[in-house]
């Protein structure tokens, strides 16, 4: 009996062997996206917050070729607070007497910022070995600024002896165009949520994905309000759905901008996405100066008022658009 169980567990292993080998067989000659076909599949447009080192609302739509579109655009991170200087004397000194001399030295320290909108078809992704969807693309945003921050440095030497110092922080940013590869990793839940963790200029982005969905239209005319600490100038603006581009067939919720102010105007395809997170972004390009304004912010579904911060020009430019719309009649 005993001999008859060995071989009948013996037999029953052979049997498993053999189907476990013609699985494995079988499997080999199916097509590579077929035995990846087990993994959640991010194919699909999804409506995007970004949010980490950059600001931001994106669609994105994948293809079943691996292949996958975004439109985006992208703000940068608010503005951290720091120290604007750091006075100190020596000696009993007064840095701040009359009839002084002094000297000053400085060092710099830089980063770059990428913002802007752009619509890029040029996207691949696929599937680890942990059926974790991977990818990247490649951008070319609008204006990729870097600020140098330099710590100056200085000395004043008084009639009494003393010598008194300053420290200061200066920045200067410099705007240029600038191609970068924006490479993620992340999961996916099919037609509930995209959860994408990707690395921009070696700093952190996080995308948030919800299945896209078309909108109530807030096309229309608007009046906003640019606010940059005690200046604000009055704005009238129009928006108008954009039309659904080849790269992104399923483009929903995206509009052109023509609007200004009295010095100023633009007119720009594709200048504001609007997203099922209850938030607006706007990328417009500033004539005649050629400054670009990127904003993101809440907006009111309900009411059509917006209520945006960003940047215009440059990094040190933070700006705050407001607007609404527009009421009909008298």
């Amino acid at each position: 009996m005993k001999t008859k169980l060995a071989l009948t567990k013996s037999l029953g292993g052979y049997i498993r062997r053999g189907a476990l080998a013609a699985t494995v067989l079988l499997s080999c000659g199916f097509p590579l996206h077929a035995r990846a076909a087990a993994f959640d599949s991010p194919v699909g447009t999804w409506d995007v917050s970004v949010s980490g080192s950059r600001r931001g609302l994106a669609l994105m739509e994948f293809f079943g070729d691996n292949t996958f579109s975004i439109f985006e655009i992208v703000v940068p991170p608010k503005p951290s607070s720091s120290s604007s200087s750091d006075d100190s004397r020596n000696d009993g000194g007064d840095d701040s007497r009359d009839g002084s001399t002094g000297t000053s030295t400085s060092t710099g320290t830089s980063t770059t910022v990428i913002f802007g909108s752009q619509l890029v078809s040029n996207g691949r992704w696929s599937f680890d070995a942990n059926g974790k969807v991977i990818g990247f693309y490649s951008e070319s945003i609008g204006q990729v600024c870097t600020p140098t921050t330099f710590t100056v440095v200085g000395t004043t030497n008084f009639p009494d002896g003393s010598v008194g110092f300053t420290t200061n922080s200066i920045t200067i940013t410099n705007c240029v165009g600038l191609t970068n590869d924006v490479n993620f990793t992340g999961t996916v839940a099919p037609g509930k949520r995209l959860t994408l963790t990707g690395q921009s200029l070696s700093k952190k982005i996080v995308f948030h994905g919800l299945p896209i969905i078309s909108l109530p239209d807030i096309q229309g005319s608007y009046y906003g309000l640019r606010s940059r600490g005690t200046q604000s100038a009055i704005e009238f603006l129009s928006l108008a759905p954009s039309v659904a581009q080849v790269e992104l067939p399923d483009m929903a919720n995206v509009y052109d901008v023509i609007g200004g102010s009295g010095a100023y105007g633009y007119s720009n395809t594709r200048g504001a996405l609007l997203s099922r997170w209850g938030k607006i972004a706007f990328a417009l390009s500033i004539d005649p100066d050629g400054s670009l304004r990127a904003t993101i912010g809440g907006f009111d579904r309900n009411h059509l008022r917006f209520n945006t911060q960003g940047v215009e020009g440059s990094l040190d430019n933070l700006i705050r658009f407001t607007g609404a719309l527009a009421p009909t009649g008298p």
